[in-house]
Order: structure tokens, then sequence, then C-alpha cells
């Protein structure tokens, strides 16, 4: 495994600092090489943002649409 520290500022919500956190650490397994990979500890929210086809108008649109993009990096990713 690994760990990484990355400073962000400028964080509009508390939500939006989760989402961007599911983004940091699913690009943190695609950097480590990992084929598959499970995200456990989101919350309901924004696993189901993840899951959906559907564009999401909230704020975190971007974190959101980043990190469906990361996904397909993996074999297999299951949240």
């Amino acid at each position: 495994m690994g760990s990484r520290m990355i400073i962000n500022y400028h964080i509009p919500t508390p939500f939006a600092a989760k989402a961007l956190a599911c983004l940091q650490r699913v690009q943190m397994g695609l950097d480590l090489g990992f084929k598959k990979v499970v995200v456990e500890r989101d919350n309901l929210i924004m696993i189901k943002k993840l899951q959906t086809q559907r564009q999401d108008d909230s704020v975190i649109n971007a974190y959101i649409e980043d990190s469906k993009r990361a996904n397909r990096g993996f074999e297999e990713c299951m949240f």
C-alpha cells in the first residue's frame, strides 16, 4: 500500500472535500499500478454520483467527472 498527503486550498464545502479526497484516492491507486480497486468509507451520495451516467450539476461536477474518467484505468473498480 502507500500513503500520500496533499494540501488543498479553497475547497467550497465539506462535501466537495470528500469528493476531492475520493478522486485523489482513485488517482493514487492508478499511480501505484493497481488493476482492481475497492473504494470504501465514502458517503453514499458520493458513491451514487460516481455510479450514475447522468451529468451532475452540483458544485463538485468536476471532481465527479475526473473520478469517473480515472476509474476507467482499472480493470475493476467497485464502490
